[in-house]
């Protein structure tokens, strides 16, 4: 895949934004088509377009929300304490929040 049409790396507010949805499900993440994932791609998408950045229409999108979210999971004691191991591999700033 050409590097130039590869949507840019989370930055530390999206994540931030990630975590948040992640904490108020509890560990219990919802469906991948509940709105609260369509909702949030909302936001990064637009700071995206207000700093004059482009993307392709997987920039943020819903299925790339929900990644993330899951991606946090692999941390979320509540969430291993089910006997879930959520995604393992993820942006490195993960680790960091």
């Amino acid at each position: 895949m050409d590097k130039t049409l590869r949507n840019p790396a989370w930055f530390t507010d999206e994540l931030t934004l990630g975590l948040d949805l992640n904490v108020k499900t509890g560990g219990n993440p919802a469906a991948k088509d509940d709105p609260d994932f369509e909702a949030l791609s909302a936001i990064p998408n637009k700071i995206h377009r207000l700093n004059g950045g482009g993307g392709r229409d997987t920039l943020r999108n819903r299925n790339g929300v929900y990644m993330k979210v899951m991606h946090f999971q692999a941390s979320d004691s509540a969430y291993l304490n089910q006997g879930q191991v959520g995604m393992q591999r993820g942006n490195r700033l993960e680790g960091v929040l």
